[in-house]
């Protein structure tokens, strides 16, 4: 069966928002992080991403602000500062993008992600299409209008899909369905 995704911010606490992209990923394989980095310089010179545990030594060096390992309020606290993401790594769970789109953060990412594609279907890209990428991160840095509606929309997507009240109504419908086989 399929487990619905919930994520409980009864405690998260959001900071100043300033003019800032937080990266997905760093840049080994899997995180595809020079695509991020390439992508979020088109919106910011101000680049921030969480440590990972595959990160190589000598990427501490690079123009990025790296955000060492903390615990999931802190780093929705973080993360919040943001304006801006971007996470074109490949497949996984897809929480980066969920946590921006609680944030109300546009996120520029992947379709591999269901949480990118349902969250944020204006900033989703197939995979390897670096150039509509960026061509997007120009769009939400420029036009206030289109960042305000991918903003405003995100919240509202989060909501209509992965809010605690979605997330309890998709839980009961699932134990039916088992108990009644």
């Amino acid at each position: 069966e399929y487990l619905p995704t919930l994520m409980v911010t009864d405690y998260v606490q959001t900071e100043k928002q300033e003019d800032s992209v937080m990266l997905g990923g760093n840049f080994v394989s899997i995180y595809r992080g020079f695509d991020d980095y390439v992508v979020g310089k088109v919106m910011s010179d101000n680049l921030r991403a969480p440590v990972t545990g595959r990160m190589k030594p000598n990427e501490r060096g690079l123009d990025i602000n790296h955000l060492d390992w903390v615990d999931w309020l802190t780093w929705m606290k973080e993360l919040s500062k943001s304006k801006y993401a971007v996470h074109l790594g490949e497949p996984g769970a897809g929480t980066f993008n969920l946590n921006c789109s609680y944030l109300g953060i546009p996120c520029i990412g992947y379709d591999t992600f269901n949480t990118q594609k349902i969250c944020h279907p204006m900033t989703t890209v197939g995979i390897g299409d670096i150039k509509t990428a960026k061509e997007i991160a120009l769009k939400l840095k420029n036009d206030v209008d289109f960042y305000g509606r991918c903003s405003a929309m995100t919240k509202v997507l989060y909501e209509e899909h992965y809010s605690e009240k979605v997330f309890r109504s998709n839980m009961n419908n699932l134990i039916k369905d088992i108990l009644n086989g």
